[in-house]
């Protein structure tokens, strides 16, 4: 059985790649239609999104021009 450290440091070994890949792997196996992926660098958590003003306006035009 893996300790919950273990677990962690594995997942940090991992490059970003990767894990969007993962992401998107097992969004497409519980029938999600992935459109679009990326990978977005953060160097500071906003906590109304997570993500800042500007990478939101980004994916609110990704859903308006793919109709999501």
């Amino acid at each position: 059985m893996l300790r919950s450290t273990d677990a962690h440091a594995n997942v940090a070994l991992r490059s970003p790649e990767a894990r969007l890949d993962e992401a998107v792997g097992l969004a497409r196996a519980i029938d999600l239609s992935v459109v679009s992926s990326g990978i977005v660098p953060l160097s500071d958590i906003r906590p109304a999104t997570f993500i800042g003003k500007g990478k939101v306006e980004e994916i609110a035009g990704l859903v308006k021009t793919d109709d999501a």
